[in-house]
Parts: structure tokens; C-alpha cells; sequence
């Protein structure tokens, strides 16, 4: 199918790969604030529809340390939370973000921040500044626990302005990463460790 998917209320899960319809559907993924979307797969699920978040955080749990939920060419986040309010929150050991290869030329427009608790998040653009996740400030690790988590940019001469707040009272380690074709990229915005 290739309709919009909206869920007002608890948790819309999938182990399947093809688990939001046709891989090729543009139309919404519509997920209101307090909701959470989880891939419980270990391969690659790859949408090119829009991820429409909510007036409030909304959790997006990759419970695979394999598992890559992938936005390709064209995919981005929208959101309602007020800039300084959190807009979603990744958790799981899993992977979420933008493709590797096919770089979105679509920038997403929430100005929310962004918590990645566990895992991973990638945001990859071939030229220009990143904005796969908004405009908002993106905070790695958690205030307590062991999890690991890593922020991934990729694309040629990308540049991600976001500010980057790495939590202390975690004993995981935060990594910041280029996964480029050889080309650095450039976090650009306040880092505060």
C-alpha cells in the first residue's frame, strides 16, 4: 500500500522490511507526540516517506544492534515541538537516519531537539549542511546507564550545524563519525562535552 500511516496513540512496530508498505510510497508516517516507532529486524528497512512528528517527543526504537531504518533519497522529519523542546528520542542499539548513499536532498524542517539514548543516528547530505535531524540541539548518551551511542555524518564536504551536547553520568562512550566517500566532513555547531 502506499497511503499515509497515522497512529495517534501507543506503538506502531514492524520486524518486517517492508513492514510501512511500498518502499517506494511518499505519502506521511504520521506519529503524534508520546507514540513510538519500532523495527525489530536485524536488516535494512528503507522508507521514502516522510516521518511527521507530533507536538512532543516521539521515540523511535531500532531494538537490533543490526537493525537500519533507513529515510533514502528525498526522505526528512517534520515536527511540531517548539524549538528547546524535545522532538524525538531514538533509543534501542539499532540504526536511524538518512541513507548512506542516496543523500536526501530534502532538509528537514522540526526545531526541536533530538536525544539519541542508545545506538545510532546518521544524517547524510552530498553537499551543504546537514539537516536530517532539524535544526535543534542533538544530545548523545543518557544521564545514567552503560549504552553507547554514536552520531554518523556522511556525504561529500557535508557540514552539520547542530548543536551537540554529550550527557555526562552515563558510562557508554558517545562517538562522533565521518562515514564519507573520502571527502571530510565538518561538524560545525557548539559541541559541549
Amino acid at each position: 500500500f502506499t497511503g499515509a500511516i497515522t497512529i495517534n496513540g501507543g506503538t506502531l512496530a514492524t520486524s518486517s522490511t517492508q513492514g510501512f508498505g511500498s518502499t517506494t510510497a511518499t505519502a506521511n508516517l504520521n506519529m503524534a507526540g508520546g507514540t513510538t516507532l519500532r523495527y525489530s529486524n536485524a536488516g535494512i528497512l528503507s522508507t521514502t516517506r516522510t516521518l511527521a512528528l507530533g507536538s512532543s517527543a516521539v521515540i523511535v526504537d531500532i531494538t537490533s544492534a543490526t537493525g537500519d531504518l533507513r529515510f533514502p533519497l528525498g526522505g526528512k522529519i517534520t515536527g511540531t515541538a517548539p524549538a528547546g523542546s524535545m522532538q524525538l528520542t531514538k533509543t534501542g542499539p539499532g540504526t536511524f537516519g538518512s541513507n548512506i548513499s542516496n543523500n536526501p536532498t530534502s532538509q528537514s524542517t522540526y526545531a526541536g531537539d533530538t536525544e539519541v539514548l542508545s545506538g545510532t543516528i546518521r544524517s547524510s547530505q552530498s553537499t551543504g549542511t546537514n539537516q536530517f535531524f532539524g535544526t535543534g540541539t542533538i544530545f548523545l548518551g543518557d544521564t545514567s546507564g552503560s549504552n553507547n551511542t554514536t552520531l554518523l555524518l556522511g556525504g561529500t564536504n557535508a557540514i552539520l550545524a547542530n548543536p551537540l551536547v554529550v550527557r555526562a553520568g552515563n558510562s557508554g562512550t558517545s562517538l562522533l563519525c565521518n562515514q564519507n566517500t573520502g571527502t571530510a566532513s565538518t561538524y560545525n555547531g557548539t559541541i559541549t562535552l
